[in-house]
């Protein structure tokens, strides 16, 4: 009897554990692999921390290649590196080049390659304006998983319609970050994530019948991963530009009635020219 009750007990204590453990996952990341999401959602971060730890396992893999090599006195096979297009801090890698993307120089065999803010890099309307490098973008592509000899490429971008339609071509699926988070945990933080489906037309796999958040799985990664990058690393563009503020203050009887609309179509932005003229008439008055 009692073996009885601790078998049940075990078994409620599993069911547990895996319903717990389903909330969870554990990105498997291909060839090519792509994270999507809202601006300042947590990209970088999430598809960075994924980046390192293939890194280490790939590097690790290359260490235990390395140590039976060299008992049995064979040619060691190549480091594989870590690329990224954006500066990291505390971590060894090398930089990406555009010959690298047109492949006139190639990566260590086996290495991992990190693309942050890939479109960037090449978005979807370059092909129009540039169809030649279409096909150089589609080379590097459909042939960077036999190129490099296995190697692995992470990208991110705010959508999937905005890469470039040869990686598009290439992904089947990706990875949505619906929001981060690192808070009441001192050493790790979050993600909700979602695995999605890609097709030509966007619209016909991925379906919801239910709130998106309800359908994301959280993964677990490390807090230091926030402190290897500038997450505003391309503020340096304006950081320097004259600071220009309009301060504005309405009392309670003012009128907060618009007096112009800031576009860049004229017919918007000329709407309010006539009825600012009378304005100015009846002030003459």
């Amino acid at each position: 009897m009692k073996i009885l009750i601790i078998i049940i007990l075990v078994c409620i204590i599993l069911f547990f554990i895996r319903k717990f453990l389903s909330k969870f996952k554990f990105p498997k990341i291909t060839a090519l692999s792509v994270f999507t999401g809202a601006v300042k959602v947590g990209k970088t971060g999430v598809s960075l921390a994924c980046t390192l730890s293939v890194y280490r396992r790939v590097h690790f893999r290359w260490k235990i290649i390395c140590f039976f090599r060299k008992l049995f006195r064979k040619e060691l096979p190549e480091e594989p590196l870590l690329y990224s297009n954006i500066p990291l801090r505390k971590v060894k890698y090398h930089e990406i080049t555009l010959e690298h993307i047109l492949r006139k120089v190639r990566f260590n065999f086996g290495s991992v390659v990190f693309v942050d803010e890939a479109s960037l890099l090449a978005d979807c309307y370059i092909s129009k304006d540039k169809p030649e490098l279409s096909t150089e973008l589609l080379k590097f592509f459909k042939l960077f998983g036999h190129e490099t000899h296995c190697g692995i490429c992470i990208f991110n971008s705010q959508q999937i319609s905005d890469l470039h339609i040869a990686l598009r071509k290439c992904t089947s699926q990706y990875f949505y970050i619906h929001n981060t988070s690192s808070k009441y945990l001192p050493f790790i933080s979050y993600c909700k994530l979602r695995e999605e489906r890609y097709s030509e037309d966007g619209s016909t796999i991925n379906t919801y019948n239910e709130d998106i958040e309800d359908t994301t799985k959280t993964v677990i990664f490390r807090k230091s991963t926030f402190k290897k990058y500038d997450c505003c690393c391309y503020s340096i563009l304006t950081d320097n530009l004259p600071v220009l503020n309009i301060p504005m203050f309405n009392y309670k009887h003012d009128s907060l009635k618009a007096s112009k609309i800031v576009s860049f179509r004229p017919e918007f932005a000329n709407l309010f020219n006539e009825i600012n003229k009378i304005k100015e008439k009846e002030k003459d008055v």
